[in-house]
C-alpha cells in the first residue's frame, strides 16, 4: 500500500518519499507480519534503508528493508531485507530415518541460499539428490550386499536408470538429476530452468519415496498372518 515515508538524507536533513508497500514477512522468523517502522536512512538518491521491528512474540528482532527508486514512477519499491535466515524443510519421520545425510545437505544448501550464495546452493541440491536416491536404493535392497556394493559405486544417473522400477519417481529423479547437472556444470542445457526447479523435482521425489515406503509398511504390517484364535465354548 502506497505511503509516505520520513528519511534522513545524508545531509542530516528530513526528506519525505513514497513508497509502494512495506515487508508482508519477517526474513528471520518467516512468519507475516504487519512490521513496526523505525526509522529511515538514504544510501544516495535512488535508494534508502527502513529499519522495521518485528511484532511476532516469538521473534521481536529488528531487520532492514532496501528499497530503489523506481525512475518511472519515482517511487521506492521494496527490494530485499535482510538479515535473512533460512527457514529450514521439514521432511516426513521416513525421510529422515531413511536419509538423515540428505536432510542435512538439502536444509544446508536452502541456508545457502538465504544468504545469496547462489553459486553453491544448486551445487548442494545435487550432491543432497545423489543421497537421497542412493539410501532410498540401499533401504529398497537391504538383502543384497552384491547390489548395494553396486548401488554405492554408480553415478546417480546409473542408479536411477537400473534400480528404479517405479516410473514416476524414475522421472522426477531424472529431471532433478539433469537440472542438477546444470548447477555444477560450466555450461547450462535448460536455460529457462532454475534452483526452484530443482526444488520442486527434489519435493516430488521425497513425496514419492516416501509413499513407496509407507505403502510397503502398511502392505506389510496389514498383510502379516493373523494369529489364529480360538473360541471359548460352554
Amino acid at each position: 500500500m502506497t505511503h509516505q515515508v520520513n528519511i534522513v538524507s545524508l545531509k542530516g536533513e528530513n526528506t519525505v518519499v513514497v513508497v509502494e508497500k512495506d515487508p508482508d514477512s519477517c526474513p528471520i522468523c518467516h512468519n507475516n507480519i504487519q512490521p513496526k517502522f523505525v526509522s529511515a536512512v538514504e544510501i544516495s538518491d535512488d535508494y534508502f534503508d527502513s529499519i522495521f521491528h518485528c511484532p511476532n512474540e516469538s521473534c521481536r528482532r529488528a531487520f532492514i528493508g532496501l528499497y530503489g527508486r523506481d525512475r518511472h514512477t519515482g517511487r521506492f519499491e521494496l527490494e530485499k531485507t535482510s538479515p535473512k535466515t533460512a527457514k529450514s524443510e521439514i521432511f516426513p519421520d521416513c525421510i529422515k530415518t531413511l536419509s538423515p545425510t540428505f536432510t542435512d545437505i538439502y536444509n544446508q544448501s536452502i541456508a545457502a541460499e538465504a544468504h545469496e550464495l547462489d553459486q553453491i546452493s544448486g551445487v548442494g541440491l545435487r550432491k543432497a539428490l545423489e543421497f537421497l536416491i542412493k539410501d532410498y536404493l540401499c533401504h529398497q535392497n537391504a538383502d543384497d550386499l552384491e547390489k548395494i556394493e553396486g548401488i554405492k559405486k554408480a553415478t546417480l544417473a546409473q542408479c536411477i536408470n537400473n534400480y528404479i522400477d517405479y516410473e514416476p519417481l524414475k522421472r522426477a529423479a531424472t529431471l532433478a538429476t539433469w537440472l542438477g547437472n546444470d548447477e555444477t556444470h560450466y555450461t547450462r542445457k535448460f536455460e529457462d530452468k532454475d534452483i526452484n526447479h530443482l526444488k520442486k523435482l527434489i519435493q516430488i521425489s521425497v513425496g514419492w519415496i516416501n509413499s513407496v515406503i509407507v505403502g510397503e509398511e502398511l502392505w506389510n504390517e496389514m498383510n502379516a498372518p493373523q494369529e489364529p484364535t480360538t473360541e471359548n465354548s460352554n
